[in-house]
C-alpha cells in the first residue's frame, strides 16, 4: 500500500504542471493560481493538482516554495521565495510565483517535500549553506553563492518573520562569522560585475546589428505580439525570420527581462499580457485614458490589480512593469489613433 501511494505521488510530480482543472465553469491554470495567491481568495485553493496556497504560504505539490512577510522598517510586503529549484516542474512553479508577485522577493531555503517551515529552520538552512560555501571559495560559483547568502542574512534582520530574539541572535552570529570574508570577496566581485556589464553592452550592440533588418522591417507592436504574447496573436504573414531570431530579438526588446507586455485583442475585446492574464477592454479603457491624460496615480485599481509605480519609462500594475512605448501602441490600437510613435 505504501509503495502504491509513493508511486502515485511520483506520477503526479512528474506529470506536466500545465494540467488544467475546471473551477466554477472556468478553465484554470497554475498561472491563475499564482496570481490568486496575491489577489484572490485567502482560503487554500483545493482545485489545483500541482499548486495550492493558504493565507501565508504557496505550495508546489506538497512543498512550500513561497511565504509572505513584511519589512519591519517600511511595512512593505515581502515574499520569501525558494532559493532552490528542487525539481523541473517545481522550478516552473517558482518562476510563475515570482512572475506573479507584485512586490519584492527575498530568497529562502525551504526543505524539499515539507509543507511546513519555521524561522528557525530557514536560518539553520542558511547557516549550513553559507558555511559550506565559505569552505570552497576557490570555485567562482561558490563565491557568488556566498555573497548572495550573506546578503540574505542581512535582509532577514529586517523581516517580521525573523524577529524572535533567539533567531535574530543566530542571524547576527552568521553575519559576524563571515563579515571579513564578505568584504574581501565583494571588492573583487564588484570589479567582475563592472567588466560583465561592459561585455553585456557590447553583446547587445552586436545583437542589434545582427537583427537590425528585422527591427526596421516590422514595427515594435508587431514584434511584441509575436515574441511575447504568441499564444494570443498570429500574424497573417510569413514571420519565420522573427521566430528564427526570437532569442536575440527578445534580448534587445527586454534586455534584463524586467518588463511585461500587453496587446489588444480586438476579436475578443480584451487585453492580453505576456504573463497570461486577460482583462476585459471595458475595464482597461478608463485606465488608458487616465494614463494618456497624465492623471494615473499610485494606488489606483485596474480590475483587481493596483498601480504601484508611474514613471516616464514604464508603469507597474501588480506584477506587470509595462513600457511606456508599449502603452502608446495599445492606446492607439484601442482608440484607433493614427499617430506615428517614435
Amino acid at each position: 500500500m505504501c509503495v502504491f501511494i509513493y508511486l502515485l505521488c511520483l506520477y503526479k510530480q512528474t506529470n506536466s504542471e500545465t494540467t488544467q482543472t475546471k473551477k466554477e465553469g472556468k478553465t484554470m491554470t497554475n498561472y491563475d493560481n499564482a496570481h490568486s495567491f496575491f489577489y484572490g481568495s485567502s482560503n487554500r485553493d483545493k482545485y489545483y493538482e500541482n499548486t495550492s496556497y493558504d493565507d501565508k504560504c504557496f505550495y508546489s505539490y506538497y512543498t512550500i516554495i513561497g511565504l509572505k512577510t513584511n519589512n519591519i522598517n517600511t511595512n512593505e510586503q515581502i515574499l520569501l521565495i525558494s532559493y532552490n529549484s528542487m525539481s523541473r516542474t517545481t522550478n516552473r512553479h517558482i518562476a510563475q510565483l515570482r512572475s506573479a508577485c507584485p512586490y519584492n522577493t527575498v530568497k529562502a531555503i525551504f526543505n524539499y517535500g515539507e509543507s511546513y517551515t519555521s524561522s528557525k529552520t530557514l536560518v539553520n538552512n542558511l547557516k549550513n549553506y553559507i558555511d559550506n560555501a565559505a569552505e570552497k571559495l576557490t570555485l567562482k560559483a561558490n563565491r557568488q553563492d556566498f555573497i548572495t547568502l550573506y546578503k540574505m542574512a542581512e535582509t532577514y534582520l529586517n523581516l517580521e518573520y525573523f524577529q524572535e530574539q533567539n533567531i535574530l541572535q543566530q542571524i547576527n552570529e552568521i553575519i559576524n562569522t563571515h563579515t571579513e570574508t564578505y568584504k574581501i570577496l565583494t571588492l573583487d566581485f564588484n570589479n567582475f560585475k563592472k567588466q560583465l556589464k561592459q561585455r553585456e553592452a557590447e553583446k547587445r550592440k552586436q545583437l542589434k546589428e545582427k537583427v537590425n533588418h528585422i527591427l526596421t522591417k516590422y514595427d515594435y507592436y508587431t514584434l511584441i505580439k509575436e515574441l511575447f504574447i504568441p499564444y494570443s496573436f498570429t500574424l497573417q504573414r510569413n514571420t519565420t525570420e522573427i521566430t528564427d531570431n526570437k532569442k536575440d530579438l527578445m534580448t534587445i526588446l527586454n534586455p534584463k527581462k524586467q518588463y511585461s507586455f500587453i496587446a489588444y485583442d480586438s476579436v475578443n475585446e480584451n487585453i492580453k499580457t505576456s504573463q497570461h492574464i486577460t482583462i476585459s477592454i471595458d475595464k482597461v479603457k478608463p485606465f488608458l485614458k487616465l494614463w494618456k491624460a497624465g492623471k494615473l496615480k499610485h494606488g489606483m485599481k485596474i480590475d483587481i490589480y493596483t498601480v504601484l509605480s508611474v514613471s516616464e519609462k514604464y508603469i507597474q500594475v501588480g506584477c506587470h512593469k509595462i513600457p511606456t512605448k508599449n502603452l502608446n501602441y495599445v492606446y492607439d490600437d484601442v482608440f484607433k489613433v493614427q499617430t506615428k510613435i517614435m
